[in-house]
């Protein structure tokens, strides 16, 4: 009986443990993209803020896809900007390669966001895609150093 019960509880453990482990991986997937830890930083200041959500794409397919609209229920408009945006607010996402939004690149802006919101939080956003579809992804805030 002692037995039984120490391999149920490494049984358990083990499964929460794994468990905890795919959450903090934090990448959704739909058809052919996997977009991996979108975040956000904690905001500075007083509302309405203004955030930048940061992402990695990776588009598997041999089609290519494209991002063409951003919502979230927080902020009162989004936007996808930055040097690596076209002309009409979207971002290309080659068929078989990675696309980094980021600083250097474009990078989603979410404008108007009255919530408070604090580190180790997420909250939804929802990305329309030419070919995959509307995904919803949780934006994680990282604590602001």
């Amino acid at each position: 009986m002692r037995i039984r019960s120490i391999l149920l509880a490494s049984v358990l453990t083990l499964t929460y443990v794994l468990g905890r482990a795919e959450a903090t991986a934090h990448e959704v997937d739909v058809k052919d993209l996997r977009i991996l830890h979108p975040y956000t930083h904690e905001p500075a200041g007083e509302a309405p803020y203004r955030l930048a959500i940061y992402m990695t794409v990776k588009n598997t397919g041999a089609v290519p896809d494209r991002l063409v609209a951003v919502s979230s229920p927080l902020a009162k408009g989004a936007a996808i900007v930055g040097p690596r945006s076209s002309d009409k607010g979207t971002m290309e996402l080659p068929g078989g390669a990675e696309t980094v939004l980021g600083p250097e690149s474009a990078y989603v802006e979410l404008t108007g966001v009255t919530s408070e919101i604090a580190g180790y939080e997420y909250f939804p956003v929802w990305l329309q895609f030419e070919v995959a579809g509307r995904v919803e992804a949780e934006i994680f805030v990282e604590e602001r150093r």
